[in-house]
């Protein structure tokens, strides 16, 4: 029963940490609470995770909660991009291998080859990468046959929480979208796809709508965690497809830009719409006969934390307002300084893996803030590519909706408004992630009818913030530069990565 006591519990599982939070029907938080977990690089390209820490740390921030869990009324999910594989039991084998995992690369080439990188993108709308799922199962096919004989199932970070407190395997859309096994315009699996990597359909979940209820608390979720046994859980999707419901990308128009550890840049379409030079991918939206244009970019705001870091401003937000402070006083293009921000390889719009993070024009005049000001403009230089690519597919960008950690920041919103030449208006909520979450988990327990009226409802904006004239001007030149710098130096990192990628391959062979 829906009460205006009744609460709405979220997790949202990132890169570094899980952020448990209660909702009301307004949209207003009531409680969160933290916990932090730590990515492995056991390898150079790649990246994972404990699935089972990821669960504990959720177990630890629900417990923190109470006694408030007695008012929930529903459960939602969201988190990064992850592939976890499970064996018979459901329990997985080995960890989760994050999006930044870039160990499939020549799987990603031998696909390329095989199926035509033209004809996954037709049907799937994916650039083929080594981030997809279906990418590194070909992987550990390979590499790890053994592991691959115990695989009973491959599924998502977020589809592994839901099992953990339901006990049933589900997946979204969105989501069965990233997998590069999934026809995004007819929206169910691509049964063409399947047969010809020779997957089994039965390994993957059977999709879901995001609001779907999934199954409920089972009896060990509810003495682990404190919630209700019963208490519905639903599908819930990935954790940028849900910031962007958080943030309003609910009706085709709209755009919004999701800043954190990389942004997640989205444009609302109603049908889909296929780019025909590959750059944006397209995901059934988790608002239904709705798409999304677009995707991930690469580490955006994760070059800037770790710059904040060596630098000596710090992680926290006394630290990162000095550094807004210190970036503002350094006038646009910071003396010539220039930053490529990506340190895991690209994504959209460029999607090259080989990509590193640089500092390129450093001199002896440069101080930390030059550095700092050079890493907030090549963020805003990677949203700037975005919406050119949406200009040359003929959809208008009039505002740009800006939500996430970085969104707290005047320095950065201005900023990113002056790049672009294009209103930023930024989230009241800047988790919006959480929110977002919310916002289907109210629909779930019938609270609103559909996701635009629950977002309609819980997300709230502040006042847009226009670009400035005379710094848009200097901008639109920079931008050309950069532009230019970046496509120079596009060769060089190839040839950079082949030749650490030699080495790698020499000391592997010497410790045989």
């Amino acid at each position: 029963m829906v009460t205006e006591d009744t609460l709405l519990l979220v997790i949202d599982a990132g890169t570094s940490e899980v952020r448990v939070s209660l909702f009301d029907l307004s949209g207003g938080l009531r409680a969160r609470s933290v916990r932090g977990y730590a990515m492995t690089f056991p390898a150079p390209g790649h990246v994972e995770i404990d699935p089972n820490l990821i669960w504990e740390a959720v177990v630890e921030a629900i417990r923190e909660l109470e006694p408030d869990l007695h008012a929930v009324a529903a459960i939602s999910v969201a988190a990064e991009l992850g592939t976890i594989f499970l064996d018979s039991r459901d329990e997985p084998i080995g960890n989760a291998l994050c999006w930044p995992d870039k160990r499939a690369r020549k799987q990603s080439t031998q696909l390329a080859e095989s199926l035509g990188a033209s004809a996954v993108y037709a049907t799937t709308g994916r650039i083929l990468d080594p981030e997809l799922p279906a990418v590194k199962l070909l992987w550990l096919r390979q590499v790890e046959p053994n592991l691959a004989d115990l695989t009973r199932s491959m599924i998502s970070i977020k589809d592994f929480l839901v099992f953990r407190l339901c006990g049933r395997l589900f997946t979204d859309e969105a989501h069965a979208s990233y997998s590069m096994l999934f026809d995004v315009s007819k929206r169910r699996w691509a049964d063409d796809i399947f047969a010809e990597l020779g997957v089994d359909p039965d390994m993957l979940p059977a999709v879901r709508p995001a609001t779907a209820e999934a199954g409920v608390v089972q009896k060990v979720a509810s003495r682990l965690t404190g919630l209700r046994e019963g208490t519905p859980v639903n599908v819930g999707g990935p954790d940028g497809t849900v910031g962007t419901v958080g943030a309003g990308l609910v009706r085709p128009g709209i755009t919004v830009d999701l800043v954190g550890t990389a942004d997640v840049i989205f444009h609302a379409i109603s049908k889909p719409l296929l780019d025909p030079e590959r750059r944006a991918v397209v995901n059934a939206h988790l608002v239904p006969e709705m798409w999304a244009i677009g995707g991930p970019t690469g580490t955006t705001g994760g070059m800037l934390a770790r710059l904040s870091e060596v630098l000596g401003y710090g992680a926290d937000a006394d630290g990162l307002a000095l550094l807004d402070t210190e970036a503002e006083e350094v006038v646009p293009g910071a003396d010539g300084l220039v930053c490529l921000t990506s340190m895991a390889g690209d994504r959209f719009p460029d999607w090259d893996p080989t990509t590193k993070g640089v500092l390129f024009g450093l001199g002896l005049g440069h101080k930390r803030a030059h550095i700092a000001r050079a890493a907030l403009e090549g963020a805003a230089y990677v949203l700037r590519s975005a919406l050119e690519v949406y200009e040359q597919l003929g959809l208008r960008v009039d505002e740009v909706r800006i939500v996430g950690g970085g969104a707290k920041s005047q320095v950065w919103t201005q900023l990113r408004a002056d790049v672009c030449g294009v209103p930023m208006q930024p989230a009241v909520v800047h988790e919006a992630t959480s929110l977002g979450a919310a916002v289907l988990a109210a629909v779930t327990i019938g609270a609103f009818p559909d996701i635009p009226t629950a977002s309609d409802a819980l997300s709230k904006t502040a006042a847009s913030i226009a670009s400035r004239p005379q710094e848009s001007h200097a901008y639109r030149v920079l931008f050309r530069s950069y532009q230019q710098l970046r496509s120079e130096l596009s060769p060089a990192l190839r040839t950079w990565d082949r030749i650490q990628s030699d080495s790698e391959q020499i000391e592997e062979h010497k410790t045989r």
